[in-house]
């Protein structure tokens, strides 16, 4: 099956290597931004071997076919961008859009050329701003289809659920500022929940209250070893709760 991580890694390996040129864009040294997404599509085997590279307005033929339709809000690790009036973006020459892949939400990789930013060829900046907007184009939004999916992380902490923890008083601010007060500090909590991002999920023994912490904020209690319903508290450097997810 065909893997975003390939596309992506397309792009990596040429990232800072290679140069932006409308004129010799079928690499191996220089692309523009639809030819480096037309070859990391073969690579990753979203399109066969050999496929004719196209410009923006021939990825809006993808429609369907290699390429779903996605909302803004939606956009994640792998997906495409192509900015241009549907029709008439590969005129003046191909260069009446643009296209690259997104990190992340707000992250994309694409080959462009903006001197003015010492940008020029595969390179990583953020979305808004490079898309094609900051120049007023249409932006559009693809999901690869029939894709294997980049696995979620998987959360790993020195604790367990079911292990105490409880506030000491370095403790002082949620996170966005706002005062933890001494009650909370002191309480026992039991971590309930393991999150993706590193964070615990903690609620009160009595199941009155859950937020989040940092594991990095964390100590033990009573002992130098971490085992089942082990008692804890926030260390010397705590200040503030982790987001809550």
């Amino acid at each position: 099956m065909a893997s975003i991580e390939g596309v992506i890694n397309w792009f990596k390996a040429r990232e800072g290597k290679v140069t932006y040129s409308m004129t010799n864009r079928m690499g191996p040294n220089s692309y523009d931004c639809s030819s480096s997404v037309y070859f990391a599509l073969m690579e990753a085997g979203f399109l066969p071997s050999g496929t004719a590279v196209g410009n923006t307005d021939s990825l809006y033929r993808l429609e369907g076919s290699v390429l779903q339709s996605i909302g803004r809000g939606e956009v994640r690790k792998g997906d495409l961008f192509v900015s241009g009036v549907k029709g008439g973006s590969g005129g003046s020459g191909g260069s009446g859009g643009h296209t690259g892949v997104f990190l992340d939400n707000q992250t994309i990789i694409h080959c462009t050329l903006a001197p003015a930013y010492g940008k020029n060829g595969i390179v990583t900046t953020p979305a808004q701003g490079w898309m094609g907007d900051y120049s007023g184009l249409p932006v559009y939004y693809y999901r690869l289809k029939n894709s294997t999916p980049t696995p979620p992380p998987v959360p790993t902490s020195k604790f367990k659920v079911g292990q105490k923890v409880h506030f000491s008083n370095s403790a002082t601010k949620w996170h966005g500022g706002n005062s933890i007060n001494y009650d909370d500090m002191m309480r026992g909590y039991n971590v309930s929940k393991i999150n993706n991002d590193g964070s615990l999920y903690i609620r009160t023994l009595d199941d009155a209250w859950g937020g989040n912490v940092l594991e990095k904020d964390l100590m033990l209690f009573r002992s130098n070893t971490i085992s089942s319903n082990e008692v804890v508290k926030l260390s010397a450097a705590a200040s503030h709760w982790a987001k809550e997810m």
